[in-house]
């Protein structure tokens, strides 16, 4: 399955901390007949770092 990110994503630097974030659109593509349905879906996601390197991220299906 392949995942490519749209190249409109935001970067969102954080403040003085040094962390940044980054907001964008997912489209999955896949070519396992198990998984055709992700050939439809759009997604969303969030991607944050902080100063000390930690990092979360979380993603949405949008419906």
């Amino acid at each position: 399955m392949r995942c490519r990110k749209d190249r409109a994503a935001r970067h969102l630097p954080r403040g003085a901390d040094g962390g940044t974030g980054f907001r964008g659109a997912l489209f999955l593509s896949t070519a396992s007949p198990q998984l055709e349905r992700l050939n439809t879906v759009v997604g969303a996601f969030e991607y944050e770092t902080d100063a000390g390197g930690k990092s979360t991220g979380k993603s949405y299906e949008w419906k």
